[in-house]
């Protein structure tokens, strides 16, 4: 029997918990570093955690909170529910707990979200959470070059139909808006939208950054006005990129377990396999990877079988 306290109120969303397939998430480590992406995507390789990060789960939980207050219209308290439930809902779709430190933070920044939209002129919510399904970047693509995305929301601003996009961060509104004025992640999106989003939205005017500084020391959160990035400044990067994610698609496509592939050492500035490239077997107690059964195993335990010969650490 369903009782009181697991009861889902209405109206509350439910929401998506994991990146979308073939998205930018899925691609990301490839331009950056081949080596990463074979670590990463092929191999099944990260660090060793006991739960996700606290800078994700904090952003994860933001995302829930704020999907919620924006398909409610900026009205009512479901977002609280919204928030409070979302790191049950992601360990038992992902399979993996969210820090739990986590959720006391997330609250903070949606309080204060809330307490600043709600006075304040926003841009009105069309959709959230809407996902792009597998399209071309360029038209007549073959279907093994087909991407996704998942949009925080749509949103209609000065008369204007703009992606939403929300960060949370630690290093402030301005640094944000720096990072992503040229980001694959935003470049996807707008390659993405298409003659369907056009005839239910209308043209896209481009990004709208939404950005949530998290607290630090004394300091509360802080919230930064939307800030965006026009279609106009995205043109001339579109052009190539288009072209160049075919490329980074089929080099992915070729890059199996064994193969010897390129480290870029440019690169290993905060990569999160540093160590593993550093000291080799060494640093294999740090990581864990996916074996064959698709089970998460300490790297230290990895046995070579068809197709899986060479050891991630070599």
């Amino acid at each position: 029997m369903t009782t009181k306290s697991n009861r889902v109120p209405p109206g509350l969303l439910t929401l998506p918990t994991g990146a979308t397939n073939f998205g930018w998430h899925d691609i990301a480590p490839l331009p950056r570093c081949p080596r990463s992406y074979q670590l990463a995507r092929v191999m099944g390789v990260r660090p060793f955690r006991r739960f996700v990060p606290d800078y994700m789960s904090v952003g994860l939980i933001v995302h829930a909170g704020r999907a919620q207050l924006l398909h409610d219209g900026y009205k009512g308290e479901l977002w609280r529910e919204a928030t409070t439930r979302f790191p049950t809902t992601f360990q038992k779709a992902e399979g993996e707990p969210l820090d739990p430190s986590a959720l006391p933070v997330a609250l903070k920044c949606m309080e204060v979200y809330v307490a600043h939209w709600r006075v304040r002129p926003h841009p009105t919510p069309l959709a959230v959470e809407h996902e792009l399904a597998p399209r071309g970047l360029v038209p007549d693509a073959p279907t093994w070059a087909h991407r996704s995305a998942r949009l925080d929301s749509i949103e209609e601003w000065g008369g204007r139909i703009y992606i939403g996009e929300m960060k949370t961060t630690s290093k402030g509104g301005a640094s944000v808006a720096a990072e992503y004025a040229l980001h694959g992640q935003i470049l996807l999106q707008a390659a993405l939208w298409g003659p369907e989003e056009n005839r239910k939205f209308g043209p896209l005017a481009g990004i709208l950054l939404d950005v949530i500084t998290k607290p630090s020391g004394k300091r509360g959160p802080q919230v930064s006005e939307r800030k965006p990035i026009p279609i106009t400044d995205l043109s001339h990067a579109l052009t190539w990129f288009r072209r160049d994610f075919h490329a980074w698609v089929m080099q992915a496509s070729t890059v199996k377990w064994d193969d010897r592939v390129e480290h870029r050492i440019s690169s290993c500035g905060r990569c999160e396999f540093r160590m593993l490239c550093q000291r080799g077997k060494a640093a294999s107690g740090l990581y864990t990877f996916l074996d064959v059964d698709g089970a998460r195993k300490p790297l230290v335990a990895f046995k070579p079988s068809e197709g899986r010969r060479t050891p991630p650490w070599e």
